[in-house]
């Protein structure tokens, strides 16, 4: 006799069902944290957005924090996706970065759930502005060693400084404190990274 957990349902096992739930509810908090802010989001108001009970959030998640946290890493593995599929062709330094920042300052122009997620929400909640100093460096640092091939890697204290630095930088541009002109912005971005990198 199959267990509930291995029979099928409309074709789709219990896990990939588990799975879609999950992503439904990440999908919501994306969305709801990313318009309204994490101080301003209720467990129960994502999972009404997801379209989901209670009992199905905690079939994914222990906490809220680590939904608050997945949405996180959602957000950011869209600015990875951004970046690693901005144009590449330059084994130049400058080039390179400046095609990185331009195709994150792209993504938060057309999305900015995901500039609010990343550079505004980890000041306003503690478990994502623990996640996000923790992560950020490394994100960082995986840009730079897969985007520069041969050249020598900057010091964890460069990376932490320079991550700094790029994160206020895009809170500010994002909140419209450092005026429109993206091309302006990328430019600045660029040189800040430069002068703190190498």
């Amino acid at each position: 006799m199959k267990s509930a957990q291995t029979r099928s349902w409309k074709g789709r096992t219990f896990e990939e069902r588990a799975a879609q739930r999950r992503d439904q509810l990440v999908d919501a908090a994306v969305e709801l944290i990313g318009t309204a802010g994490v101080s301003a989001v209720t467990l129960r108001a994502i999972c009404g957005e997801a379209g989901l009970s209670l009992r199905f959030f905690y079939e994914s998640f222990g906490d809220f924090d680590q939904l608050i946290v997945a949405a996180y890493d959602t957000a950011l593995a869209r600015l990875r996706e951004a970046i690693e599929s901005a144009p590449a062709g330059s084994v130049d330094a400058r080039a390179q970065l400046h095609a990185a920042f331009d195709a994150a300052a792209e993504l938060v122009e057309t999305d900015p759930r995901v500039g609010r997620i990343l550079f505004r929400e980890p000041f306003a909640h503690d478990a994502l502005r623990g996640h996000a100093v923790a992560t950020v460096p490394l994100f960082f640092l995986g840009v730079l060693s897969s985007a520069f091939h041969g050249l020598e890697l900057p010091t964890d204290l460069q990376v932490s400084a320079a991550s700094g630095a790029l994160i206020n930088l895009f809170l500010n541009w994002t909140e419209g404190m450092l005026g429109t002109d993206r091309a302006r912005f990328v430019d600045h971005c660029t040189d800040v990274a430069l002068r703190l990198l190498w």
